[in-house]
């Protein structure tokens, strides 16, 4: 993370929190209840969080969307478009 967290994002249910570094390049998740890190995966310039019924959304300054939980399955789209760290679910 190299001491930089961009976004943070809290489950539905309070239970799980996500965090973002463009500078680290990473995406954790933690488990509040357990106090332990459940993930954490590379993310070139890893920006925006939001988390939905099923999962979580991260959005990255070089146009990827990722969703990396969920029942649907994983996701990664890349656009020309690029995203900073103020992802908000409506």
């Amino acid at each position: 993370m190299r001491g930089y967290i961009g976004s943070i994002a809290f489950s539905g249910d309070a239970d799980r929190i996500a965090v973002t570094s463009a500078r680290g390049g990473h995406v954790q998740i933690y488990d509040i209840v357990g106090s332990k890190q459940i993930l954490s995966t590379e993310l070139t310039d890893a920006s925006g969080v939001a988390t939905f019924e099923t999962g979580v959304l991260i959005s990255s300054g070089t146009g990827v969307l990722k969703q990396l939980s969920g029942t649907s399955g994983p996701i990664s789209r890349t656009s020309h478009l690029r995203w900073d760290n103020h992802l908000v679910r409506l």
